[in-house]
């Protein structure tokens, strides 16, 4: 089997408001060998924030922060599960970045989905950092509630078609 890697020059993105501190980045940033190769790659709380700010570099500022591809809130769990998350530095990085709503929204439709490991302090320190309006914040819940069981509807259909799909009927019975 091959391993993806996906390499990234710069995580920053003109005209996106969400503004990582490369500086930071490089000063936590933890040695690994690649092969035979000397590397660095993210602390795990930076990799963390990169995952949930990750669709602002594809599809730019007006992107829907709970239009998620599977894989992406998969590796969220994955990583609070596999790697030891800073969640103090990943707060203060969030607000740094001027990522906080996109973390919260992120992570609270991970915690309702795939249930990663998220103290639930957390959630609460990127809510108060991301200065929602009572009514804004039950947005985002209803939102997140749709996107849930728009995702279980999604993956419910894909199952009974591969169910009904394998259903050949035995050429010897007509």
């Amino acid at each position: 089997g091959f391993l993806k890697i996906e390499l990234h020059h710069d995580l920053r993105e003109p005209g996106v408001k969400v503004r990582p501190d490369l500086n930071g980045l490089w000063a936590r940033a933890q040695k690994v060998q690649l092969g035979s190769l000397p590397g660095l790659v993210l602390a795990p709380a930076d990799e963390l924030l990169h995952l949930c700010v990750h669709d602002l570099r594809v599809h730019g500022p007006l992107c829907d922060p709970f239009e998620d591809s599977l894989r992406c809130l998969y590796d969220i769990a994955q990583v609070t599960i596999a790697l030891r998350i800073s969640w103090g530095q990943f707060v203060e990085s969030a607000r740094v970045w001027n990522a906080s709503r996109h973390a919260y929204c992120r992570l609270l439709l991970a915690q309702k989905l795939v249930q990663p490991q998220i103290p639930s302090s957390v959630l609460v320190r990127l809510r108060a950092q991301s200065d929602f309006q009572s009514f804004e914040h039950s947005l985002v819940e209803l939102m997140a509630t749709y996107q849930v069981l728009r995702i279980r509807y999604i993956v419910g259909s894909w199952r009974v078609r591969e169910k009904t799909r394998c259903r050949v009927p035995d050429a010897g019975n007509g």
